[in-house]
Formats: structure tokens, sequence, C-alpha cells
């Protein structure tokens, strides 16, 4: 139903942006778009097998011999009690196989640590591929992770987890790994555990979203001294519900979130009330009990500093308002009057929220042109938008600006998979980039960290939170069909999302 446009999260941006169209269409025309090819292909001859199959029902006027038509009528129970069976056998198969996987999934998850070895010495111009065909000699290769720097590049070491002992085994013992004349050292991984949050703590801490986006910080002078701001300005607001024992802001986070954890749960539970729906910086807020995310951890000291500098602003003196006198300095005001003087004015109406439109800086990929189909794969960066035309001002990297519809644009967010199968399941629960859609087969073609690129189909990608996108094949509701609307969250178990379109509007869609 959700068909990704753009996300409000900074997105995966190019190293360099004047190479990313070569990149993306060198992609197109890999075996990813041969992949691509053949889903079209078996889409088109399933349409053509079961138009022919209506148009021969449909030819039959089921005209005959009434006792040939009894003696069918007899076969034909027996062969649909034949295909019964057939199916049912057919099912407990399938649901043996996907309890062995799933069995074997969790060991595999139960000794990823023993099972995986810490590699030095990698060449940093060498791909995932090359060390991954390496260390399959010695057995089954499930993982290879290879640690890159700040800036993105290869840091010459990284992880690879087998799918046994004996494999592990194997490459310790072996003392004379070499890839390309380069000697590696191989030796036992190690892991410290992550830092979590006490789960007695998470109702002490509220969640707070929307309050910026990473393109603010992007053009801040000063990046630490924004976030800092912020925090303070965070503490100070929240301080009025109640002693605030930490304000810790995530600006590496794509949904950009401040976590604030108070002494007590009823502060925080005043905090989401008061919090939650109200507009900042003409954005809405959303305020929510923190879940346990791993990567969201707030510090467990205690920031006394800025508990003695940041205080509640004191509580205004109440005084009886002093009786207006009249302009001629004589008896004032009679009581009844003074009150209606004094009586301070309802607060104006609070504004509607802003339409919805996609971010400036993002970076986005042209498809669907017509007339100037020579742009079609190129990358560019989201300008402007124009309310008036709603077109958005797209600068290609060869300087070009060119004013586009929303439907042209896609653009290459990072994404999570899930519910693959058969030799796709391992991808599941790995992050991707979204680099191109389908429209005939409704799939997308995404590339993995490790640099592969393969189609997916739209049910099988979960859009990010805080993502913009387009509704489509809606029945019940045809007139959202077309329109823009942000993730605000996605059920897993369900597999919906839940969407916010223009005019605050929330819609349930499903994930197809």
């Amino acid at each position: 139903v959700v068909f990704v446009v753009a996300a409000a999260a900074a997105p995966a941006r190019p190293k360099e942006r004047a190479t990313a169209d070569a990149m993306y269409k060198q992609k197109a025309s890999s075996p990813y778009e041969a992949a691509m090819q053949a889903e079209r292909d078996r889409l088109r001859q399933a349409h053509k097998r079961n138009a022919q199959y209506s148009a021969s029902v449909a030819d039959d006027d089921g005209d005959g011999d009434d006792v040939d038509g009894a003696w069918e009528s007899v076969f034909s129970r027996g062969r649909d009690a034949d295909a019964d069976g057939g199916d049912e056998a057919r099912k407990r198969k399938q649901q043996r196989k996907a309890e062995k996987r799933a069995e074997k999934r969790a060991n595999e998850h139960a000794h990823a640590g023993a099972w995986s070895v810490y590699v030095s010495g990698i060449p940093p111009d060498l791909s995932y591929t090359a060390v991954h065909a390496l260390f399959s000699k010695v057995g089954e290769v499930r993982k290879v992770k290879l640690y890159k720097d700040s800036a993105g590049n290869q840091k010459g070491d990284g992880l690879v987890t087998f799918g046994s002992e004996a494999a592990v085994q194997a490459a310790l013992q072996k003392d004379d790994w070499q890839l390309f004349g380069d000697i590696l050292t191989v030796q036992p991984a190690t892991f410290t555990e992550k830092a979590s949050v006490p789960k007695d703590d998470w109702e002490r801490i509220v969640m707070l979203f929307d309050l910026f986006d990473q393109a603010e910080i992007g053009e801040a002078a000063d990046a630490k001294e924004f976030v800092t701001a912020l925090e303070e300005e965070v503490w100070l607001e929240c301080v009025k519900f109640g002693a605030v024992e930490r304000v810790q802001c995530f600006p590496a986070d794509g949904a950009c979130p401040i976590a604030v954890r108070f002494e007590s749960a009823d502060t925080a539970q005043l905090c989401i009330a008061a919090m939650h729906g109200r507009w900042f910086a003409e954005k809405k807020v959303t305020a929510e009990v923190y879940d346990g995310h791993r990567k969201r951890v707030i510090a467990v000291e205690v920031d006394s500093e800025r508990q003695r500098t940041l205080k509640p602003p004191p509580e205004p003196a109440t005084q009886p308002p002093a009786a207006p006198f009249s302009s001629r300095g004589g008896a004032s005001l009679p009581a009844a009057s003074a009150a209606q003087a004094t009586t301070a004015l309802p607060p104006p109406p609070s504004a509607p929220p802003p339409p919805l439109t996609l971010p400036a800086q993002t970076y986005v990929k042209i498809r669907g042109l017509i007339s100037a189909a020579r742009h079609n794969g190129s990358v560019g960066v989201l300008q402007s938008h124009d309310a008036g035309s709603g077109r958005y001002t797209v600068r290609l990297s060869d300087g070009t600006s060119l004013a586009l519809k929303p439907g042209n644009l896609l653009q290459m967010v990072q994404v999570s998979l899930t519910g693959l199968d058969g030799e796709l399941a391992a991808h599941n629960a790995e992050s991707a980039t979204v680099f191109d859609y389908d429209d005939e087969s409704n799939m997308y073609g995404v590339e993995l960290a490790s640099g592969d690129a393969m189609p997916v189909p739209a049910a099988n990608v979960v859009l990010p939170l805080k993502a913009y996108a387009h509704v489509h094949s809606l029945q019940g509701a045809p007139q959202y069909n077309g329109c823009i609307a942000q993730v605000l969250e996605h059920e897993g178990e369900s597999g919906r999302y839940l969407v916010r379109l223009d005019g605050d509007k929330q819609l349930r869609l499903r994930r197809q």
C-alpha cells in the first residue's frame, strides 16, 4: 500500500554525488536487472495463464448427457479428495521445513559469538565476496562483516561467522592465511556486552521525537553547541513537570530522538500527557515511554550540573490586580468593570499543521520521465518545493536543475528486510538502501551492506519511521490514493503502518 518517495531522516548519501549516477546505473545492468526481468516475465506468464483459464471456463456451457454428468460428478469428488489430501501433505511438509529452518537459525544465533573469528590484515580495497570465498575453504560461512571508519572506508579488519564449531577450529588451526599475498591474522572473536537500560527504569524515561532533524544539525555552525542548546531547552521545559535526572539527544539516530529520565514514573506520565501532540518549530512532537531500544541507551549518571543550573522558573506571585483609574485621576472604576478590564483574552487558535512535503537536501533518484527520459536513473538533491505547482526543484550532479512531480522521485532510503524465505532468508533483519523500484512487479531494487544488489518484493521491505510515501491501491477509501503520507509507526506482527496524511488524518495501511 505504501510506496516510498522520501524519508525525513537523513538518507545514506553517496560518498561523491558526481559518481552516484554511474554507480546506480551500473547496478541496473547487473544480475539484479536480470532477476527483476525474470520476475516480470513470470508475472506476465501467470496473467496469461489466468486469462486462458477464465476464457475456457466462460466457453464451457455445461451441456451434455445427464449420465455423463453424473459420472463426472463422481470422478470430480474423488479428484477433489485426492487434491485436498495432497494439499494437506504439502502444508505439513512445508511446516516441518519451516520449523527446521527456525531451529537452525536459533541454534546459529545462540552460537554466533562462539562460532566467529576476528580477522585483521585484510587489504582495504577487497570486497566482502573475496573474504567470504577465502574462509569458505574450511567450512560454511554464515556472515562476513568488514569494519569501516567514520568516512565509510574499510579499516582492514572484520568478523567472520561460521555455521559450525568445527569450521571455527579449522580456521584457528590454519596459520598460513593469505589473501592476494597479504598475510591475515585470525584469532577468536571476543565480544563485550552492549549497554542497556534496566527494565525497571523504562517507565521513568520519556522519548521525544520530531524536535529536530539531522538537516538542522548539518546546517548548524557548531553541531555540538546546537545539540547542547537543544538538550538544555528540553530540560527547562520538562523540569516544569518534576525533577529531571538526565536529558540526552541522539543526533546520529535517523529518528532523531531525545531521551528524558525523570526521578519518578508519575512525572514521566505528566510529561507525555503535556508534550505529546504539541507543535515545536512547525513539527508535531511525539512523546512516548522508552521501549528498551538498545541504540538509545541513556547514560546512568545523574546530570548534577544541569540540576544545579537549570531550574524551573519561579511561580508568579498572585496579587490582586490594582483597580485602574480613570483618565481624570478621579474615582476608580466599579469593581465589576475592573474585573472585566483585567480579564485575559482567550488564546489564539492553534495554527494548522504544515502540509506534508519532502524535506530539502534529500537525495533522490529520478524515474518515470517521458519527455526528458534521458534523466531517468540520475541521482539528484531536492532544493525546494513550489506549493503552487506541487513540483520539487531537483539539482543533478552536473548542475542541471529540474522541476519534477513527487511521483518521479525515489529516495535511496535505508530500509530493513523481513519475511524473506528460501535462500534469501539469511537477509531478514538486514539493513539495505533502496535505489530502484519496478512498478510492474512491485519490487524494490536494494543494495545490501556487502555492496550486492538484489530485487525484493515491496511486502518484504519495512520503511523507516518518519519516511514519506505515496498511498496506492486503497479500495475502501480510494480518495486517499496518490496522497503523500508520513510513516508514524510500524506493527511487525500485523505488517501494517500507521501513517499521517495532510490535515493530520491518520490511516493504518498494509505493507504490500
